[in-house]
């Protein structure tokens, strides 16, 4: 089995290098593929490297941990984070508690407790694994049932083709019976991908009406069958349509008006606004980038920055206090980001700009 990767975020170098010397990484079942010193660098390395579980203090130069992993969270929800601190305190403790830490250490860490903590981490972390593959079979079985349709309707085209009316009849019956299951199912799953791929395969399937030349004895019954499948075809297409215009407008608008309304809020998250919108983070990641153009985070920031940007040119507020109001909890990592933005400091951009 492949090691789960691990990112260590300490500023202390004895101690960092005494927990990568002394602590038995692989027998645990991980590996270490990157170590940071301060909280900004190991902001940088986490998103290039995506571990699956962070090892940081609370207390870094540039950026603390909590900080930075908060800020990590909003692009890789998954990761696993264990803190190390110097000091019992309730509200880092709390904090860490609130992000979903899987452990809280006190430093200096016994390398046997940590080893104990990665251990209990395991189970967590398979559970996981398990869960994006249940994931992946579950988006294979919704392709399955996408094809409920492929078999009957082969069926009774070719019996069409070839005359059999009696027997086409039986097969038009069943076809009868199958779509209220069907268009209930497309209730149920309210995906544009299974009602795309549905629409796609009546597509191929449904040829042209002059090609199948029914006898004149059989035009009732060929009539009959013939609207029934253009029917159906349609309302696959109106339950397509409405899918991606309506529902993903609305989506992202309202995912827009929400970030909007908490861009100053610096525990905002996609986990958060999901919750609230009721849809899950895959889907609204598709749906929110094809709508708008960037994803989440980006959208987020450039928010943010020009909220910033305004009041730099409007007001005569300090650099710690506009942070605060545009949902930055630390004046050096507003400072960082604004600067990576706008390619200015905030100092820099306001002597510009007024």
């Amino acid at each position: 089995m492949k090691n789960h990767q691990v990112l260590l975020v300490d500023a202390d170098d004895n101690h960092r290098k005494m927990l990568l010397k002394r602590t038995k990484w692989s027998n645990c079942g991980y590996s270490i593929v990157g170590e940071a010193q301060t909280g900004l660098q190991g902001l940088d390395l986490a998103l290039h490297l995506q571990p699956e579980v962070i090892i940081t203090n609370t207390h870094l130069p540039q950026m603390d941990g909590l900080t930075m992993c908060r800020s990590l969270l909003e692009q890789l929800p998954d990761t696993q984070i264990i803190f190390l601190t110097d000091s019992c305190e309730f509200e880092c403790a709390r904090q860490a508690v609130s992000l979903g830490a899987a452990d809280f250490l006190l430093k200096p860490t016994p390398p046997a407790t940590l080893q104990k903590t990665l251990l209990q981490l395991r189970h967590k972390l398979a559970k996981q694994q398990d869960l994006a593959h249940l994931r992946v079979h579950y988006a294979k079985t919704l392709t399955q049932q996408s094809n409920l349709l492929d078999a009957p309707l082969h069926q009774l085209l070719e019996l069409v083709r070839s005359g059999n009316f009696a027997q086409a009849k039986t097969v038009f019956y069943h076809l009868q019976q199958e779509e209220p299951h069907l268009l209930a199912l497309l209730d149920q799953l309210c995906t544009m991908q299974v009602v795309s791929e549905m629409v796609d395969h009546m597509s191929q399937i449904l040829p042209e009406k002059d090609f199948l030349t029914p006898q004149t004895s059989n035009e009732g019954v060929f009539e009959t069958i013939w609207s029934h499948l253009r029917t159906l075809y349609h309302k696959l297409g109106r339950s397509l349509r409405c899918m991606q215009t309506d529902s993903a407008q609305t989506l992202s608008a309202r995912a827009c008006a929400y970030i909007e309304q908490h861009y100053m809020e610096n525990d905002i998250s996609i986990e958060r606004l999901c919750e609230t919108l009721c849809v899950s983070p895959s889907y609204f990641s598709i749906i929110f980038k094809r709508e708008n153009g960037e994803n989440f985070v980006p959208y987020l920031t450039r928010v943010r920055m020009e909220k910033a940007a305004e009041l730099l040119r409007s007001t005569d507020e300090k650099t710690y206090s506009i942070a605060q109001r545009v949902g930055f909890g630390q004046a050096n990592y507003f400072s960082y980001v604004f600067k990576k933005y706008y390619g200015l400091s905030p100092s820099k951009f306001r002597e510009q700009h007024i």
